[in-house]
């Protein structure tokens, strides 16, 4: 399994986005892609990748 296979965890995708784990909670509905598995969320990093790559471009009026 590579990395890009690997599911992250809010701790892993907190730390990719230098933001702390409560932001990600309060957050990750609206803006990011996401995995329920049981009680847990899970973070696929190409979707989060792809993801901030659209917001760039909405936030730069391209999209």
């Amino acid at each position: 399994m590579n990395g890009e296979d690997r599911l992250w965890t809010v701790a892993e995708l907190a730390a990719f986005l230098q933001k702390p784990k409560s932001w990600v909670y309060d957050n990750y509905r609206d803006l990011f892609p996401y995995y329920k598995i049981g009680q847990q969320v899970r973070f696929a990093p190409g979707e989060i990748r792809a993801a901030l790559r659209e917001m760039i471009r909405t936030e730069k009026g391209v999209a």
